[in-house]
């Protein structure tokens, strides 16, 4: 065992690992992450599901976020200027009046790390924003992941003391509580 123990160790100075953090990839569709914000959003389905209570569904949608890999998710109101500045034709919050902001763990910030081990975060999260936003549109409401649509102070508040990196958000017309989801 104490054999095994000293293979699984890395040395501070594995230049592997450093590489695998911080080297960017060499060919860029080696990172996924952009492949699951780029994907077609898929159709809305025509009829609206019969669903709890806005307490409730935002607990779920929770729940089903961590179940993905999340560690939190927070409910805030749309910000108007950034649902302007990504489709460009919004007059307001009407359309999609709630942020669903998803954290993931994160040993290594996707802003500092560019290789592949350090985008392991922003490939997660892109992955259950896209999920969850599939999700609700299968119940029949309007749902787009948002790059420019994160809260900074709500984001700030979810990213917990411990590693988390909090990526686009989900816009949506789903009635959801608003406020941190404890799961």
């Amino acid at each position: 065992m104490q054999f095994l123990n000293k293979l699984l160790r890395r040395s501070p100075k594995d230049p592997y690992w450093d590489r695998f953090i911080n080297g960017k990839p060499s060919d860029p569709l080696n990172e996924t992450s952009e492949a699951y914000r780029t994907a077609d959003a898929g159709n809305v389905y025509p009829v609206k599901a019969e669903i709890p209570g806005p307490p409730r569904m935002a607990h779920d949608l929770a729940e089903l976020a961590v179940f993905m890999g999340a560690t939190a998710l927070a409910v805030a109101p749309t910000n108007a200027a950034a649902l302007l500045a990504f489709d460009g034709k919004s007059d307001g919050t009407g359309d999609l009046p709630f942020t669903l902001m998803i954290a993931v763990p994160a040993e290594a910030d996707p802003e500092k790390s560019p290789g592949i081990g350090g985008q392991h975060a922003r490939r997660v999260s892109a992955m259950v924003n896209h999920s969850v936003a599939s999700y609700i549109r299968e119940l029949g409401y309007q749902a787009i992941v948002c790059p420019v649509g994160v809260d900074p102070t709500a984001a700030a508040a979810l990213a917990r003391p411990t590693k988390s990196f909090v990526g686009d958000a989900v816009l949506t017309d789903l009635p959801v509580a608003l406020g941190p989801q404890e799961v």
